[in-house]
């Protein structure tokens, strides 16, 4: 019997990309270690929103008619340089080549294979957020030897691995950690009935992001620290781009929004996304009037006991070493940050600048730990 022969073939249009919906989707069901980033929904709704400044660039690997591998990747123009990425960028926590497992090592050589072709096309390719990063390495080692390779800062991104049952999950924090966590829960008793519901359901949805966005906004805003907060989240077509992805992944049962009451009033949201069992953590707010009840905790460890009851096995707690994520048991975990030049000025003298950067701010990482 003969297989078929694969193929590999550029996207460069949205609309023709939007046609890979259903082969997407089916990708990512059969591929292990694939987080909502991956996904049609994510991906798609965030190039959407960025279409007028950028492009499509995704590299798809078809074996006949059934689609083994994608590279879901973007291309935009910064200061005359065309920069390669990963959809949905800056507002991913991690990101993959999708691939089935026998497909895994072949497609990094065949995506590379495809950028040394469209060589003329683009001139740094930026992945960020990469688990596999030495895969990569020697790839582009193998396939790309004139090309400029720079390892970023990697980035931590904590994890916590769900036992089976909530008692195991309890019973393995500290006895310190469960303590406070009773202490907070009194105190929000204080206050009236306590309650969480956790929002699933696509209708349930509708009226509910909307509330917790704004319950976010206000939560810096009373902190009087607006001007911290990540600029893009400030800008209200965030937002609205974030809610449409919402509703999108909810009629596939794929987002979970927690959200603490007290007599029936929120006071404490927690954004969840959950695909293949691995439930991204994503955005969580509060109520500053009952800081002291650490109600913000309080709805994260009811997402966590959902997520166990839901058969979940990983909860990642995104982006960032705050010490707060490894109270409820995360394990630290660190994605890369590769950064390639194609054989040319433009791409060369990028990353250039950015290795000058990256030792400007090691620098001063060193410099503030000696004042310390």
């Amino acid at each position: 019997m003969d297989l078929p022969m694969p193929t590999v073939r550029l996207y460069t249009d949205t609309s023709a990309l939007e046609t890979l919906d259903v082969h997407w989707r089916q990708l990512v069901e059969r591929t292990s270690g694939v987080t909502v980033f991956q996904t049609p929904e994510w991906a798609l709704g965030w190039l959407r929103a960025c279409e007028r400044r950028v492009l499509p660039f995704a590299i798809a690997h078809w074996a006949g008619e059934q689609l083994v591998g994608l590279a879901p990747l973007y291309i935009e123009t910064t200061w005359g340089v065309r920069v390669v990425r990963f959809m949905g960028g800056e507002h991913n926590d991690s990101n993959c080549l999708l691939a089935e497992p026998a497909e895994a090592s072949q497609l990094h050589a065949l995506v590379l294979q495809a950028f040394g072709q469209h060589a003329d096309k683009w001139d740094v390719l930026q992945l960020r957020g990469l688990d596999e990063d030495e895969i990569w390495a020697q790839h582009i080692r193998c396939q790309m030897p004139a090309a400029r390779l720079l390892r970023q800062r990697p980035c931590p991104v904590p994890t916590i691995t769900l036992p089976d049952t909530w008692q195991d999950y309890w019973s393995g924090l500290s006895a310190r950690r469960r303590k406070s966590l009773r202490l907070a829960r009194r105190r929000l008793e204080a206050h009236g009935e306590v309650t969480c519901r956790i929002l699933t359901e696509p209708g349930a949805l509708a009226e509910a992001p909307p509330q917790f966005f704004a319950a976010r906004m206000d939560n810096w805003r009373a902190r009087k620290q607006l001007h911290r907060m990540v600029a893009v989240q400030r800008n209200p077509g965030y937002w609205s781009t974030l809610t449409d992805i919402c509703l999108k992944l909810a009629a596939r049962g794929c987002v979970w929004l927690a959200c603490l009451q007290v007599d029936r009033i929120a006071v404490a949201w927690d954004l969840a996304f959950v695909t293949n069992g691995i439930v991204a953590d994503y955005l969580t707010t509060y109520d500053l009037r009952l800081g002291c009840a650490s109600p913000g905790q309080l709805v994260t460890i009811e997402l966590i006991r959902w997520a166990i009851e839901q058969g979940a096995h990983s909860f990642v707690m995104g982006r960032g070493a705050q010490p707060y994520k490894y109270w409820f048991g995360a394990a630290p975990r660190m994605t890369e940050n590769l950064l390639l030049a194609a054989n040319r000025p433009r791409g060369r003298a990028y990353v250039h600048l950015q290795a000058m950067q990256e030792d400007a701010l090691e620098m001063a990482r060193a410099w503030r730990t000696q004042i310390k």
